[in-house]
């Protein structure tokens, strides 16, 4: 958590460093930006960190612990899956090889294209 605050401290400084300097040279900068995921995530936390009602915060993690978050399914087709229980087949019966002599066969046969 010290870490996260020291982060968002110098990009603070960062940032008024910049807006000061292109006001020195006379430029205003407009810069649109979506809000990630990351920033909306860094945001709460900082917000987290400031609330002292103990109250509050057990609601908040009730509330958390209680939400359901939706996982995007993939739906594969028959082809996919019978290329899985093949894949699944190779693994028992041992029909593998390493990274490293993966990518020398591969080399070798860029070479002959």
């Amino acid at each position: 958590m010290v870490a996260v605050l020291r982060l968002s401290a110098c990009l603070n400084i960062h940032k008024k460093f910049f807006r000061g300097f292109s006001t020195f040279i006379g430029i205003k900068l407009k810069i649109k930006r979506m809000i990630s995921t990351t920033d909306i995530r860094n945001k709460v936390i900082d917000q987290v960190m400031a609330i002292k009602d103990g109250e509050f915060l057990r609601a908040l993690s009730d509330i958390i612990d209680h939400s359901h978050v939706q996982e995007d399914a993939i739906s594969l087709t028959e082809e996919q899956k019978v290329m899985l229980a093949m894949s699944e087949e190779d693994i028992k019966a041992g029909r593998t090889i390493d990274q490293h002599t993966l990518n020398e066969r591969e080399l070798e046969w860029l070479q002959r294209k």
